[in-house]
């Protein structure tokens, strides 16, 4: 009996050395973790409080009449505002999820009383009135957006009838500032951060336009517009985008009128796209010109495997 105490008393000690070592990992991993999300919230908290000023440029807001109005109109929704603004302009809430919430604002009670030159600050260089960076508004996807078509934009979102109201703004959640420190995202967060502020817009040339085009693809499909799983993001709530390059896996052997057909009705050669996830909403009011601009563009680039972004 005497012996079985002994080993009884030597299980305990066990028990407790080990309960003991556990109870320190288990509180340095805790203490790593909070030292973990304060080095992440200040490190985006410096990014988000930087301020910045872009290049004056007055943008001409243009009256609308009959014809420019309907231009106005599509280019509103081909450029992917209604997807994120609502098509009546006041908001919409595009992703809720444990790293980012995400909503386009309300644009009826806002666009109204800024100048021209906000405008063109807020739009094509990502910068608030105040300085201040905007969160994932794709500033850096309409860095090359002609006057003629962000004036036009404007006017149409100045015409829409005021709304009341709005989605929450937008945000980064704690899960999500950690993987920011770590460079997980592969879309600008604050586009600012990339956009040359002191660069003039430029107009266009068509060869020009297929490459300003595909700019708003790049969001999704990667710089390289190979596809795959956006880092950082949800599959349930972005699905897993195919790859728009020359390559088997991509479009290689795509002709125009495959592309065109796509991007007005989400049927391609290989079954039909999931219109939750890619914004045909959109891509349906491009015009002829633009897609065929589009497709020339897409056909030049790299060929790259499905995947590598």
């Amino acid at each position: 009996m005497a012996i079985a105490r002994r080993r009884r008393g030597g299980n305990m000690r066990r028990v407790r050395v080990i309960g003991k070592w556990i109870g320190v990992l288990l509180g340095g991993l805790a203490l790593t973790g909070l030292v973990l999300f304060g080095v992440a919230t200040w490190a985006y908290g410096s990014r988000a409080e930087a301020r910045y000023r872009p290049a004056p440029h007055e943008l001409e807001i243009p009256a609308l009449d009959e014809e420019s109005r309907e231009e106005a109109a599509r280019l509103y929704r081909a450029r992917g505002c209604a997807d994120c603004h609502g098509d009546d302009g006041a908001g919409a809430v595009l992703i809720d999820a444990p790293p980012l919430f995400v909503a386009g604002p309300n644009l009826t009670t806002s666009v109204t009383s800024m100048s021209g030159s906000a405008l063109h600050g807020l739009i094509r260089r990502g910068v608030k009135p105040s300085g201040e960076p905007v969160f994932f508004m794709p500033s850096h996807e309409y860095v090359r957006m002609p006057d003629e078509e962000l004036g036009l934009i404007v006017a149409h979102i100045r015409s829409l009838p005021t709304r009341d109201g709005g989605p929450p703004p937008s945000e980064l959640r704690p899960l999500g500032r950690v993987l920011a420190l770590f460079g997980v995202f592969d879309s600008p967060l604050l586009p600012a951060e990339v956009i040359d502020q002191d660069a003039p817009p430029s107009p266009l040339s068509d060869a020009e336009l297929g490459e300003y085009l595909a700019a708003g693809c790049r969001g999704c499909h990667g710089q390289g517009l190979s596809g795959g799983p956006i880092p950082g993001a949800p599959e349930e709530e972005t699905g897993i985008p195919r790859n728009l390059t020359p390559h088997e896996t991509g479009l290689a052997g795509w002709s125009l009128e495959d592309l065109r057909t796509a991007l007005r009705t989400g049927q391609t050669p290989n079954g039909p796209l999931n219109t939750q996830m890619m914004p045909v909403s959109a891509t349906r009011h491009m015009s002829d010109r633009e897609i065929e601009a589009l497709y020339a563009y897409l056909q030049s680039v790299e060929p790259r495997p499905f995947g590598g972004r």
